[in-house]
């Protein structure tokens, strides 16, 4: 049986729009701003983007705060 490392595996996978809504909204529930910007960034990398936005931890930080604040929770679904 052949092996595959768990970062290909992985990369393989988030090339799935809907796989990759699963995996980011597993990390949005609980994952720290790190883990989140570490998410977005694993899919752009995975689809191949060339141009990789910077994502740091103030920003999703304050995404977050401000949607609790609202009672509100950030769900990603594949695009049409």
């Amino acid at each position: 049986m052949s092996t595959i490392p768990l970062d290909d595996f992985l990369a393989e996978r988030l090339k799935n729009p809907e796989f990759a809504a699963q995996y980011l909204n597993s990390i949005l529930d609980d994952g720290t701003p790190e883990e989140i910007a570490e998410a977005v960034k694993a899919i752009l990398a995975a689809r191949h983007e060339s141009s990789m936005p910077v994502i740091t931890k103030p920003v999703v930080e304050q995404v977050q705060y401000l949607l609790h604040k609202a009672g509100l929770k950030l769900y990603v679904q594949p695009a049409a």
